[in-house]
């Protein structure tokens, strides 16, 4: 696993998630309930190959309710901090060691100054908040693709979902990790990345251009920057 220090929604943040698969969209590759290969897999490779060509994400809407959740989250982050007796790190961009799928959770879960889990933190319109209140300490079916792949790919013993909103008591779900589900989905995962290359090998032998993945070109920058700043004994080979 690797750690991308950078913060979410920043230009950065949109170059690094191009091309590669995310765990919100992890439905997209498997079914939320069992795992199995999802209908909408090979769009979505169409959709990240598609991204790698243009240099465009495909993310670009914010409703109203997703803004203001982004305004409150210093705010529930306090909160869970309070609630829960962790301390929170930011969130940043989580990937494999190829760097071909990744994981944002909003925050990283400390205990004792290391990293035990990552957190999603809501600030919905009242009634998402009420119907989460309301779910009696399981997510919504749906997330359980997008959580469990954090999990995977953040190495965490669990996901907390935390829903706040300040005229409210918070909802505070937490979802530990499904081994044999993650297994599956592990599998799903290497599958995916075998589908892209092939279509990337296809299009490349009919002449389309397709440019590496940005963020592999970004942390190799990172790796050279912070090699040329170390003193001359420190430096590799």
């Amino acid at each position: 696993m690797i750690y991308h220090e950078v913060v979410q929604q920043s230009p950065e943040w949109f170059r690094m998630r191009l091309g590669l698969a995310t765990a919100s969209c992890f439905d997209k590759i498997i079914t939320p309930k069992t795992a199995e290969p999802s209908k909408s897999m090979d769009d979505y490779a169409n959709s990240l190959i598609g991204e790698l060509i243009t240099g465009e994400s495909s993310e670009k809407f914010q409703s109203y309710w997703m803004e203001r959740g982004a305004q409150m989250e210093a705010e529930a982050s306090a909160s869970y901090e309070v609630i829960t007796d962790f301390t929170l790190d930011r969130g940043g961009f989580l990937t494999d060691d190829n760097m071909t799928v990744g994981a944002s959770p909003d925050r990283r879960v400390l205990k004792l100054g290391s990293v035990v889990g990552g957190v999603e933190i809501k600030c919905p319109k009242p009634e998402t908040h009420i119907a989460n209140l309301l779910r009696k300490g399981e997510i919504d079916p749906s997330y359980k693709p997008q959580v469990q792949g954090q999990i995977l790919i953040g190495e965490f013993e669990f996901v907390d979902w935390f829903s706040y909103h300040p005229d409210m008591p918070p909802a505070h779900i937490r979802t530990y990790r499904d081994d044999a589900y993650c297994e599956k989905l592990k599998r799903a995962l290497e599958a995916f990345t075998g589908l892209m290359d092939e279509k990337i090998s296809v299009l490349t032998s009919i002449g389309v251009i397709i440019p590496e993945r940005p963020i592999v070109q970004m942390y190799r920058d990172k790796l050279n920057f912070e090699q040329e700043d170390l003193p001359n004994y420190l430096m590799a080979g």
